[in-house]
């Protein structure tokens, strides 16, 4: 047998085996009890006044939490529902989505040629050739070919070819880079062609800046802050 034969054989027989393994775990996900939805805690908040201190505080409250069906060192996704293990699993080592695939919480190392989706928390480093979607935290690097969204808290860095949108109540702490950036509150550094963030401490750096509140700096040919006694400044301005 020549050895380019042999070895054919064994990478065939360890995707087989591969394969066998995650295909077990999957349909013993299928046989346990649907997983629990934890609600939101914003339903707890009865006065108004209250949100704004909450939001600034903790705003990963304001994502729903998925229970774990259970964990996998390995995902393989083609498209949803096309992939293993189930869509309510943990992966703590490598996602390989050839397409797209949706998983609970990702360590480590997430790659996907379309998307990423993670209906927990993402640790490490995700790329995918359009976008990555994380609906709770994201701590590490977000690299999209299109861009980039987070509901929770942000720790890290977004870079995108067009967009990095997070929600309204996101704290990120880090840097974005995009043509155009979106945030709630910012400790740290945007960098595009328009940045937007509620609250934001930190440098933005494009042809418009806009923050509601700002401590810090904006470089750029408009820039706004809209609680401020000079709202637009031209070139530069300065937020205390």
């Amino acid at each position: 047998m020549s050895k380019n034969k042999l070895q054919f054989q064994i990478t065939a027989l360890s995707a087989f085996v591969v394969l066998l393994f995650l295909s077990s775990i999957s349909l013993q996900a299928q046989n346990q009890p649907a997983p629990l939805v934890i609600q939101s805690q914003k339903n707890a908040i009865e006065q108004p006044g209250q949100i704004k201190d909450i939001l600034a505080q903790k705003p990963e409250f304001y994502s729903e939490k998925v229970e774990t069906s259970g964990y996998s060192p390995l995902a393989i996704g083609i498209v949803p529902p096309i992939q293993l293990p189930g869509r309510t699993w943990d992966v703590f080592i490598l996602r390989i989505n050839i397409f797209a695939g949706v998983n609970n919480n990702v360590q480590f190392f997430d790659v996907g040629v379309l998307g990423n989706i993670t209906l927990g928390d993402m640790t490490g480093l995700e790329v995918c050739g359009i976008w990555n979607k994380v609906n709770l935290k994201m701590t590490g690097l977000q690299i999209g070919g299109f861009g980039n969204t987070v509901k929770g808290n942000v720790i890290g860095a977004q870079i995108a070819s067009f967009v990095n949108y997070n929600s309204p109540i996101t704290n990120t702490k880090g840097l974005q880079i995009s043509c155009a950036n979106f945030t709630g509150v910012m400790d740290g550094v945007q960098i595009g062609l328009y940045n937007y963030s509620k609250t934001f401490s930190g440098v933005q750096i494009g042809v418009v800046n806009f923050a509601e509140n700002l401590s810090g700096l904006q470089i750029g040919l408009l820039n706004i802050i809209q609680d401020s006694n000079v709202p637009l400044m031209i070139g530069l301005n300065l937020g205390f």
